[in-house]
């Protein structure tokens, strides 16, 4: 079951066990700012697309029932009847330019190149004998895409993971450098939460691990709970036996940065 919002879409995914439905999924995404403008059918369709990308591992061989209370769906063709039609014969002459062009141009299409736009076109369930070399003259005739051109791969932005992490999982710690002396202090051990950016401190005399694990036990562990990561520069005073059994008894991984 799916539905659409001016703000979000989601999905539920269920079956029935002795004819009572039971859950098994949650999908849910907000709606981006261009996505906010869409029309109602057009929310409605795209809450099917991400349903059908979100379970496609449960939907193979399978025929999909997608339930909403909006009437967008009739323009949805299921699984069966898309199969069918990309098994139907090529696409009549005088109506490949316009396919082309929507699959080019439009809303959906995004001005790709001459490799992606086909594909488009053949995930549509559409396809005819020139479809690439049509796309190609397209795309070597659109003055749009001449006059953007494209990225060398020495100028892409490399992709990179984003690292996804809950309110105080990852804390980073590390000594500030020695301080003039004030009530027999030297040293603050810091500790910083990755997500919240919320500051723990306490002076130390001496940067040792001693400190280290008594920072640990009394203003991270006992009131934020035992974290999934602590990362810290490689000091020996974070690289000791003490140390490493005491994130090995809770099950905190260590990681290192480069100073």
């Amino acid at each position: 079951m799916c539905d659409a919002s001016d703000f979000a879409i989601g999905a539920v995914r269920g079956q029935r066990e002795d004819g009572n439905p039971y859950v098994i999924y949650y999908a849910s995404k907000t709606l981006n700012k261009a996505q906010r403008n869409y029309t109602t059918t057009e929310k409605e369709l795209l809450v099917v697309g991400f349903v059908l990308d979100k379970f496609h591992a449960y939907l193979v061989g399978s025929f999909i029932v997608v339930f909403t209370d909006h009437s967008a769906l009739k323009y949805l063709l299921t699984k069966k009847d898309a199969k069918e039609r990309s098994n139907n014969k090529c696409v009549p002459e005088q109506e490949q330019q316009g396919i082309l062009s929507h699959c080019h141009e439009s809303a959906c299409g995004g001005h790709f190149a001459s490799q992606k736009t086909p594909m488009k076109v053949l995930q549509s369930c559409f396809s005819w004998p020139s479809l690439f070399k049509d796309a190609h003259t397209m795309c070597r005739s659109c003055d749009r895409c001449q006059r953007l051109g494209k990225l060398t791969r020495r100028n892409q932005m490399p992709m990179n993971p984003i690292l996804i992490v809950d309110l105080f999982d990852v804390w980073g710690i590390d000594f500030m450098r020695p301080f003039p002396m004030s009530f027999g202090n030297s040293y603050i051990l810091v500790g910083v939460d990755y997500v919240s950016k919320w500051v723990e401190a306490i002076p130390c005399k001496q940067n040792d691990h001693r400190f280290v694990l008594k920072f640990l036990k009394e203003n991270i562990f006992s009131r934020f709970g035992v974290p999934k990561a602590i990362i810290s520069d490689g000091g020996t005073h974070f690289f000791n036996k003490p140390f490493e059994t005491l994130l090995a008894k809770y099950g905190v991984m260590h990681k290192v940065v480069t100073p």
